[in-house]
């Protein structure tokens, strides 16, 4: 809601938007009033209670209607309306992926990852579920994350592959960008592609993913979760070119 700066994913701003549905509905209504509305509906903070009242006194020194039209109402409430039905569906669905990924025997191999927390972990594990790779190259070209490579002569052109599950791609470039604040090796990879290999940060984050593949397909392979200390020390034994990018602070995009 931009009068007052909320998501409308939060009750609190689909109810101010039924109790003031304009900004003219505002001008007569005191500080007071306001401040007992969010301390109503579950908002105690006075800072942000504070912001909110800043916007809202702006706003009603506007030159508005103190009431909008019928029409206008009527529009509002229909839409309003329609909002709480999808927000109620969004949490029904988040409560359903919560339940599917809890009951999966296969879920801890996701839940521990640097970076994915609640959100990606059920769409890793969901990824993997679906597509149930027998390898990691499997994996790799079914999410699109393995690139397509056309030799020609002495000519070596690299593109991105596009016949692949576009969600699959987009799971697993996301779940790369977050490990790179999370996991120390991921971050020197992603440093290190950019500096030294010269990619731009997207497909830096692919070139990421297509490794973090590998790890998580024999993850899936053999049900042991990953370990991040136990990688790092492999990664030092093998001494691989980024370890240099190991303090490095990430210049993510």
């Amino acid at each position: 809601m931009e009068m007052v700066g909320e998501d409308l994913s939060k009750p609190v701003a689909l109810a101010f938007l039924r109790r003031w549905p304009s900004t003219g509905a505002l001008v007569k209504i005191r500080d007071g009033s306001l401040r007992a509305f969010f301390h109503k509906h579950g908002s105690r903070s006075e800072k942000r209670i504070l912001e909110r009242i800043e916007v809202l006194r702006a706003a009603r020194q506007e030159d508005v209607p103190e009431e909008p039209d019928e029409v206008f109402a009527l529009r509002l409430t229909e839409l309003l309306d329609a909002i709480e039905a999808a927000n109620k569906a969004v949490r029904a669905y988040e409560g359903a992926i919560r339940t599917a990924t809890r009951e999966d025997e296969r879920a801890g191999l996701f839940e521990g990852l640097p970076g994915a927390g609640e959100a990606l972990a059920p769409r890793l594990l969901a990824a993997f579920r679906l597509v149930d790779p027998e390898s990691a190259a499997q994996m790799q070209v079914e999410t699109g994350i393995a690139p397509i490579r056309l030799q020609t002569g002495s000519s070596l052109r690299t593109r991105m592959r596009r016949l692949c599950g576009k969600f699959l791609r987009q799971t697993l470039h996301e779940y790369a960008g977050c490990s790179i604040q999370s996991s120390l090796w991921a971050r020197a990879f992603y440093l290190h592609a950019m500096k030294v290999r010269k990619m731009n940060p997207q497909a830096a984050k692919r070139a990421l993913a297509f490794k973090w593949i590998r790890i998580l397909s024999a993850c899936w392979k053999t049900g042991e979760a990953y370990d991040e200390p136990r990688y790092l020390e492999t990664l030092q034994r093998k001494g691989v070119p980024y370890l240099q990018w190991f303090q490095d602070t990430p210049e993510c995009a």
